[in-house]
């Protein structure tokens, strides 16, 4: 049977559309009318809008649950259009970056995007990420015109597999908390009898701190004072385990606050609560977390009597019908299930005013009602209802209200599956109400894998073939992952998020959406009821009025078909440079291109596949074939500022399950065996790095640490401070004393300090190119009379504590990887005494109070172009670092013979058995892959999902099981 193209359906789709809704619109008890302007005028806005800020939806599966040091985070990227759900082709390139818990990117890469499509991994390197809290954001540069809520979001808690595990929980009562904690062992034995050091801080603030000792049971229990501006998702414990003096593990705790409903919010259906009108109110109770809780209780009236009861239904979540009276003041008793009480009030009656309520009607139909209060009636003023789904107009009717009730059966075979929004407009298109309802034609993909209902034998080849047809039972060609995991230590459920939830429902919500699988199990009258309550509640993701029909924006990020080298040529009066050479060089990849500048002096070069460590050389000359006087600017990609969230996970150590136990021990007993290897493995001595053209004191290669130009190539590509920060050991923020002739008389006994930068506690001295910065230094003179005098003048002296370090700051921000060859630390005697003799002066010698050698550590940089702390680059040259395509390792599965599969019995303890990122089925729907399972008996979970061409999404689970043979 022959299939229709995406395209082709696209096009006649939107032909069909636009020619029955730009002729005609729909007014209730009216019949049809022709060329309704204002209505048309809405329509042709949102479509205006559509085409010049094309959506573009991105959903990321990975092939585990969660991660610890040392593993590979390996993912898929699915980036379609908003629309029609179809692989995009608007952006070929996409960043993925891991933030920490203050929104530093840690990594970040660039992988291309074929036909929608592209896949990688990054590494958790120990020495790049210590324990604790990290963000992965996966975006297009094109996404970032539309903020933070379009970006693929997904938080992790990574950490190393340690010995002690946490039982952790917390009840907040006003501003004090109880905390609870029961540390063990793996086994679950307790540590009993442990000293242990605990501090609780807001994540800058100590809010707590003591030394104690565990109970036999190995418990602990505390109270914190928590100042209410603090949000106990702030908080973290630290919990030291202390033996004969010496510090031994180490957790970090965050806060499990349990302690009541935290926030009850009300949503009248529509948006309006007006009164005489009977209204569906959905509500939403959370606690401190942001997860649902559940309660119950009553509404009451001004003279506090019951006129309504509320129950949540599922995650907090539920919806009450009221018919509110002018004047009237609804108020909430709401009882938590810890029988914690709280009181709310409702949203104010309006006396005047228009609802928009939907009921899904058995069958294929919609029943739209449109109420107004009687005021509005027969006032000649006209209302436009327009339903879009995907940004598409659906639906669309012009509405005069003659009568208290306007009411429309709508099928649901104008609407595609997913959430649909109505919004009711008033003549100067100003939205009055709103309201989401989702559809479901059930139109997904049927994907069938076929398996050995008999189960394998542990080390046994698995050979999975797959079939894939469509609504109808055609054949499907597609995409699509698979990733098969061992369900004693990753536990999948169909709860949680996958292609089809996420591009369907939670991608066009702003909120965190629970267990969105719940949704979509089955039709039961229970679900559906939630997933309205759910749409009531929650906030729609996509374009505002203001922007419809506002002036036209202008995007401010473009969308990157490909990775180019682009940039501006410019004289020493900065005019550009037209028609001058522009030469385009580079190692590796190895390639030599030139071009010439336009009008305004820019050039591009296109067709570029930076691998690796890819850095490209940019020169330009003149008319005269002189680089001096000329200067290159290249469009260098600009790093987004995210805002944090946080839906985060647990650490693995807190509140622990079986199933995350048990891939804990295998990954213990794994470890153990890498071991063993490294320790016999063959030992090799490496000679010492060098950096070439450094001004290093001590001579080639002599320094405490050295990062040549290998180690810089290979870095990410940041500022020098953040090189800093991520490379050299001990390298930090410290705080020093000013010296005694320094503090002023007018504070004796009150020491000032500076903050600057240190290296295990010595402050650091930065020299460039064998030039030290300090020497163009002037500290100010705190010790100086001051005119005017501050009202505060120790607040003014505190508020020069930081000028060294800005100062600093103007170099460490200025340079960038592309500008640096080498670093070398000069941190022990032996290392910075030459450093000592020639750059302290006499005076700084004697005003130390200690040797010298103990108070400073140097850092020797070198930069490309030799230049000293002045200049970054050669005249009419420029390095350019970018960021290097990030190309994943193929997953590595073992294969086992009839020789080895006996070798090293119940060393095989992988989590992940196999994944595939790309799995391709052919014309007629089908593919295979094959893998081998591991020493252990018990069941696998198979994973697959994935996209066809013409915007079909399918997924699908499946249990095998593994038996002793």
């Amino acid at each position: 049977m022959k299939r229709v193209t995406a395209m082709q359906i696209q096009s006649a789709y939107v032909r069909i559309l636009l020619s029955l809704l730009m002729c005609f619109s729909v007014i209730p008890g009216k019949g049809q009318i022709a060329g309704n302007s204002r209505l048309n005028s809405a329509m042709e806005s949102i479509n205006k809008l559509r085409e010049r800020f094309p959506i573009e939806k991105l959903y990321v599966d990975f092939d585990n649950e969660y991660y610890f040091t040392g593993d590979t985070i390996r993912f898929k990227a699915y980036l379609l259009n908003a629309d029609f759900l179809t692989l995009s082709h608007h952006s070929g390139l996409l960043y993925a970056e891991l933030d920490d818990k203050n929104n530093n990117a840690i990594r970040r890469i660039m992988l291309p995007v074929a036909s929608g499509l592209s896949w990688g991994g990054i590494p958790l390197e120990e020495k790049d990420f210590p324990d604790g809290y990290y963000t992965l954001r996966v975006y297009t540069n094109w996404m970032r015109n539309f903020g933070d809520d379009y970006i693929f979001k997904k938080g992790f808690y990574i950490a190393s597999a340690g010995q002690w595990l946490v039982t952790a929980n917390a009840l907040r009562q006003k501003d004090q908390v109880n905390i609870h904690l029961r540390f063990t062992g793996l086994k679950k034995q307790p540590v009993s009898n442990r000293p242990i050091q605990l501090q609780v801080t807001d994540g800058k603030k100590s809010l707590y701190k003591s030394n104690t000792v565990t109970s036999p049971n190995g418990e602990l229990s505390l109270e914190v004072s928590l100042p209410n501006k603090i949000g106990p998702q702030h908080v973290i414990i630290t919990a030291t385990g202390t033996n004969s003096g010496k510090t031994g593990s180490q957790l970090t705790i965050p806060l499990p606050v349990s302690g009541g409903v935290a926030h009850l919010k009300f949503m009248p259906e529509g948006g309006t609560f007006v009164a005489g009108i009977n209204t569906l109110i959905g509500f939403k109770a959370s606690g401190e977390d942001g997860k649902g809780q559940q309660v119950s209780g009553y509404i009451y009236n001004d003279k506090r009597q019951k006129i309504a009861r509320i129950n949540t239904v599922h995650n907090g979540m539920g919806s009450f019908k009221l018919t509110p009276k002018a004047g009237e003041i609804y108020t909430v008793e709401a009882t938590s299930e810890d029988g914690t009480i709280n009181h709310y009030v409702l949203p104010q009656v309006a006396i005047s005013g228009t609802s928009l309520k939907i009921e899904q009607l058995p069958g294929d139909s919609l029943c739209v009602k449109l109420r107004a209060s009687y005021d509005l009636l027969n006032n000649g003023k006209e209302y436009y209802l327009i339903a879009a789904a995907r940004g598409i107009i659906c639906y669309a009717a012009a509405v005069r209200f003659t009568d208290t009730l306007q009411a429309m059966t709508i099928p649901y075979s104008l609407f595609p599956s997913g959430i649909t929004r109505f919004t009711l407009l008033n003549a100067d298109h100003v939205p009055l109400n709103d309201r989401m309802v989702f559809i479901d034609h059930q139109d997904n993909l049927d994907i069938h894998i076929q398996t050995d209902p008999a189960g394998y034998g542990v080390r046994d080849s698995i050979a999975l073939k797959l079939e894939v047809t469509d609504k109808s039972g055609d054949a499907v060609r597609g995409s699509f992952s698979v990733a098969v995991t061992d369900d004693a230590q990753v536990l999948k459920t169909s709860m949680e998020n996958n292609i089809l939830y996420s591009m369907l429902l939670t991608s066009d919500l702003k909120e965190n959406v629970e267990e969105p699988g719940y949704y979509f199990t089955n039709g039961t009258a229970d679900r559906i009821a939630a997933l309205d309550n759910l749409l009531l509640t929650e906030s729609w993701l996509g374009y505002e009025w203001a922007d419809v029909f506002g002036p036209d924006k202008i995007p401010s990020f473009t969308a990157e078909r490909e990775f180019t080298v682009s940039g501006k040529v410019t004289n020493v009066f900065n005019k550009p440079v037209p028609q001058t050479q522009v030469v385009l060089l580079s190692k590796k990849p190895l390639l030599l291109k030139d071009t010439l500048t336009d009008e305004n002096g820019r050039f591009v070069f296109k067709e570029l596949f930076p691998v690796d460590t890819a850095l490209f050389l940019v020169q330009a000359k003149n008319r005269h074939g002189k680089r001096n006087n000329i200067s290159i600017s290249l469009d260098d990609f600009k790093s987004p500022v995210f805002t944090s969230i946080a839906d985060a996970q647990l650490p693995w150590y807190i509140n622990t399950d079986s199933t995350l136990l048990t891939h804990v021990a295998a990954r213990n007993s794994e470890m153990s065996l890498l071991d063993t290897a490294h320790l016999l493995a063959e030992v090799t001595i490496t000679g010492k790095k060098i950096v070439h053209g450094s001004k290093n004191l001590n001579g080639p290669g002599e320094a405490d640490q050295i990062l040549d130009e290998a180690d810089i190539n290979s870095a990410s590509k940041t500022t020098l401070r953040m090189l800093l920060e991520q490379k050299i050991k001990g390298f930090a923020e410290g705080q020093f004393k000013y010296p005694a002739d320094h503090q002023g008389a007018r504070h004796p006994g009150d020491p000032i300090y500076r903050i600057s930068y240190k290296i295990n506690e010595k402050e650091i001295r930065f020299v460039f190119d064998g030039i030290d910065v300090d020497a163009f230094y002037y500290p100010p003179d705190v010790a100086e009379e001051i005119t005017p005098v501050p009202n505060n003048k120790r607040e003014y002296i505190n508020s020069l504590s930081d000028d060294r370090k800005k100062y600093l700051d103007t170099y460490l921000d200025f340079y960038t990887t592309e500008d640096i060859k080498g670093i070398e630390v000069m941190a022990n005697a032996r290392y910075n005494s030459n450093y000592v003799n020639k750059f302290l002066s006499a005076a700084e010698l004697m005003a130390t109070g200690v040797s010298p050698n103990e108070k400073y550590a140097y850092l020797e940089i070198t930069t490309r172009s030799g230049s000293g702390p002045f200049l970054k680059n050669v005249p009419g040259t420029v390095v350019y670092k970018p960021l290097a395509f990030s190309l994943p390792k193929r997953f590595y599965s073992p294969r086992y013979s009839v020789k080895n599969r006996a070798l090293l019995p119940g060393t095989d303890l992988r989590s992940v058995l196999y994944w595939d990122p790309d799995l391709i089925t052919n014309g007629w729907g089908k593919s295979a892959c094959s893998f081998f399972s591991a020493d252990k008996p018990g069941s696998y979970t198979i994973t697959i999902e994935g996209t066809d061409i013409n915007g079909d999404l399918g997924y699908k689970q499946q249990q095998i099981k593994i038996i002793p043979k």
